[in-house]
């Protein structure tokens, strides 16, 4: 959603203005001749709010746990499917990523927006379920406690009234 897309970068983003992808936590992307295999290189030296760093390991679990795992909204992983399978995702190094989709399938780079999470954060409720993961961060949730990687955070929340931002001092 809009509210959540100025707290949480993905890899790439779409731009506004003409449409192409571009990068946001990604610096680069190869794409190989096979047209199925795509290498994400990280930016180096971007931190959560909290200021952990990070790293393609935060989106090797925001894909292939939260995403393809089923734990995070059911038309992210649907929309991920390419002839009927989901691309596999694989951790190369602490800055590199490697999808490989079924098929060549061009749009999949739009695939590659999606917010990432903060592992560190996040592994906890995944590890307890589904349930638990559902309910994990509700609108109960004090709003510091919330780590961002995007140039926003959260300063207060009051439901059905107010959402109050503040910069987030570790945005690159």
């Amino acid at each position: 959603s809009m509210l959540s897309s100025i707290m949480y970068d993905g890899l790439f983003y779409t731009d506004p203005y003409n449409g192409k992808v571009r990068p946001r936590l990604a610096k680069s992307i190869e794409i190989l001749p096979d047209e199925k295999t795509y290498i994400v290189h990280l930016r180096k030296g971007l931190k959560w709010s909290d200021g952990k760093e990070i790293t393609a390991k935060d989106a090797y679990f925001t894909y292939n746990t939260i995403i393809f795992g089923g734990f995070g909204d059911t038309s992210a992983r649907d929309s991920m499917y390419v002839g009927g399978k989901l691309p596999t995702v694989e951790l190369i190094d602490k800055y590199t990523l490697k999808f490989k989709t079924p098929a060549p399938f061009a749009p999949f780079l739009r695939n590659l927006t999606m917010p990432i999470a903060p592992k560190h954060i996040y592994k906890i409720a995944t590890d307890k379920g589904q349930n638990f993961f559902r309910t994990f961060q509700s609108t109960d949730i004090k709003p510091k406690n919330l780590v961002t990687s995007g140039p926003f955070k959260l300063k207060e929340y009051i439901p059905a009234q107010r959402l109050v931002y503040e910069k987030n001092p570790n945005y690159y």
